[in-house]
């Protein structure tokens, strides 16, 4: 499988010390059944989180009434 090879790869690059990886680099590795791995699904979600939570004319906006 491609995968584990670009891990050791960059595992080898970094010295066998992957937690000086860039959080980038690291998300970029992860592997999963989606588009994003877990990393970066939890960034974009709680990006639009927030987008839409200080959005005041958001209709779920319970807050502007």
């Amino acid at each position: 499988m491609f995968v584990p090879q670009v891990i050791s790869r960059v595992a080898e690059l970094y010295g066998d010390d992957i937690s000086r990886l860039d959080m980038y680099v690291g998300g970029m590795l992860e592997s999963g059944t989606h588009l994003t791995g877990e990393l970066f699904t939890s960034i974009i979600f709680d990006q639009f989180q927030r987008t839409r939570d200080s959005d005041r004319f958001w209709f779920e906006n319970t807050r502007n009434k």
